[in-house]
């Protein structure tokens, strides 16, 4: 089975090392789109290419041609297109942003063993792991999830990213252009997490962006009280 799995980084190196080491064990190739990437990183891309992993580099003049949000949907769109198409031919295609991480439920044994599955797209539930006071920073060299025990259910990334077909995102990637909010809210558990990692360095200082790295005050803030702790199968990042 051939399969790839793509995603987008600005400047955060260090999350896509993270990216790049979970999604490596699953997938038969990566791709990385560098969205207005500083030279000074071209190096790191060099030393990628040598282990097979291929990068294209993306001016925030291609994507704004489109308008901001609506640019990036359509270039990743095309993108997908192309890895389905020959000379291609992917059998299962992922995008996720460099801070999502699938995680399949003790009913599949990883992401290999889902991919079998009959169905032409595999549907995630969202949940933000979070970072709640008297946890440290964290440390990259360590097993991520094990630092954390806390995480909060987020109906906003039961998104579709993990596809045999080409699949017709909103912006912003969060549902499909057939679904309403809450069809994409109320979709049904698929054996499938999407453990989304933005919330759980809340003081990291890492090089973002600038248009990648903000939080979302409603979850650092105001959703703290619906915290739960995070399954030990879960922790494989």
């Amino acid at each position: 089975m051939k399969t790839i799995a793509f995603t987008v980084i600005q400047n955060d190196m260090v999350m896509l090392n993270l990216w790049i080491k979970y999604y490596k064990r699953y997938f038969t190739k990566l791709f990385v789109v560098k969205w207005n990437t500083k030279p000074k990183y071209n190096g790191y891309f060099r030393k990628l290419e040598k282990v097979g992993i291929e990068s294209e580099f993306v001016s925030k003049e291609d994507i704004l041609r489109y308008g901001n949000a609506a640019g990036i949907r359509i270039y990743l769109q095309k993108k997908q297109v192309e890895f389905f198409s020959t000379p291609n031919e992917y059998d299962w295609v992922l995008f996720t942003n460099c801070d999502e991480y699938l995680i399949t439920t003790p009913k599949h044994k990883d992401l290999k063993d889902l991919m079998q599955i009959n169905k032409d797209y595999i549907n995630c539930t969202g949940y933000d792991v979070i970072q709640v006071e008297g946890e440290n920073d964290l440390n990259f060299k360590k097993p991520i999830l094990k630092q954390r025990k806390y995480w909060i259910k987020n109906n906003n990334y039961n998104k579709i990213l993990l596809s045999r077909v080409p699949l017709d995102w909103v912006d912003g990637l969060h549902k499909l252009g057939n679904m309403t909010d809450d069809e994409s809210r109320k979709l049904r558990n698929q054996g499938l997490y999407l453990v989304h990692l933005k919330h759980a360095d809340l003081n990291a200082k890492r090089d973002f962006g600038p248009e990648i790295g903000h939080h979302d005050p409603n979850i650092t803030q105001h959703w703290l009280k619906f915290k739960k702790k995070i399954p030990e199968y879960i922790k494989i990042i």
